[in-house]
């Protein structure tokens, strides 16, 4: 572009910092940020922002606030894109901290700000936070929106209030409800599970016309965790069978430990085996089916064959192993494994 005697004006940066985001491209981020110094756009604020927001899709919240503190007019996007960043890093005092700067610079919250602030309270698992983050929601008129509404039952719902989280999903309209509102209940039971109400939510999803998706099946499965629910842990398959998404990795991975969570563990090692990309969970899913049936020789078999794949153990997959030796006694490979988890960090 510049080759051929065009420069970049105030819509050129934003686009070239959003390519930068996407592929968190620290390099080209600051050779972008330094022609943008070197422009007559260095004070538009809506370049600003995008630099801001490239920074912190970057990973580097440090240099995003730096940037930040040096804009002298603050819009709601620029502002929501710092909070944003720190809400999703789960610093709730600063994003608390920069919310009430917002306030005091009279800056108007908007749907985003909410959401990042219902997001960073969540960290905290802080449900008087996120009822009055929901008052101050409904307080600036922002309740009728469907994104913010399904934000709030999610939040409610990894607070263990599924009263609450039912009380706004009941209040979108019939037509406004989305798969990912219905996804939030289900998902909602399915950590506490309790599975019936996850699979009547299930049941008046399909009746009311929506089509489930991969998040659907994945929550689903995940309540099946008892030998008596391995029959609808197999209905649950055939309705991924059904709708194509049984060869996704995060439902193979669901069904794996499905499966060997009700006491199959054939099933489990026939998907297992059929796989041909396994990610730690899958390796994971599989050793701790072992471990829990008291099969320590294939579990073990199968955490040398994880490493030798080149995927490396995390803590979840030691403490599968550490589980299995304190069921079965075997004091000896439990003291390997302390050893080998001391070693590897």
């Amino acid at each position: 572009m510049k080759q051929n005697g065009l420069e970049p004006n105030n819509f050129t940066f934003p686009f070239l910092a959003k390519a930068c985001a996407k592929l968190s491209n620290l390099k080209f981020s600051q050779i972008i940020h330094t022609n943008v110094l070197k422009s007559p756009f260095r004070s538009d604020v809506f370049v600003q922002t995008a630099m801001l927001d490239m920074y912190v899709k970057c990973d580097r919240l440090a240099d995003a606030y730096v940037l930040f503190e040096r804009i002298p007019m603050r819009d709601v996007a620029c502002w929501n894109v710092m909070l944003m960043g720190f809400a999703q890093l789960g610093f709730l005092d600063k994003v608390l901290r920069l919310f009430h700067e917002m306030r005091f610079a009279r800056i108007l919250p908007d749907t985003i700000t909410v959401m990042g602030l219902t997001q960073a309270s969540l960290e905290t698992k802080n449900l008087a936070l996120v009822k009055a983050i929901h008052a101050f929601g409904i307080q600036i008129g922002i309740d009728g929106d469907v994104s913010m509404a399904n934000t709030w039952i999610s939040a409610y719902s990894k607070c263990d209030d599924l009263s609450s989280a039912m009380a706004v999903f009941n209040g979108i309209e019939i037509g406004a409800r989305t798969v990912v509102s219905w996804n939030s209940m289900i998902a909602g039971y399915s950590n506490l599970e309790k599975f019936l109400h996850a699979l009547n939510f299930y049941k008046w999803m399909l009746c009311d016309g929506y089509r489930p998706d991969i998040s659907t099946i994945v929550s689903l499965l995940s309540s099946c965790i008892q030998p008596d629910k391995l029959l609808q842990g197999v209905l649950i398959h055939c309705h991924g069978i059904q709708m194509g998404c049984d060869s996704d990795i995060f439902v193979v991975n669901a069904l794996i430990s499905m499966y060997s969570r009700c006491g199959d563990i054939l099933s489990s090692r026939f998907l297992f085996d059929g796989m041909s990309n396994r990610t730690c969970v899958s390796w994971t899913a599989m050793i701790s089916g072992y471990a829990d049936k008291g099969d320590l020789n294939e579990a073990l078999r199968l955490f040398h064959a994880m490493e030798a794949a080149g995927e490396k153990p995390d803590l979840v997959t030691v403490l599968s192993l550490v589980s299995g030796c304190s069921q079965t006694g075997a004091l000896e490979l439990g003291k390997w494994i302390h050893n080998y988890a001391f070693s590897n960090g």
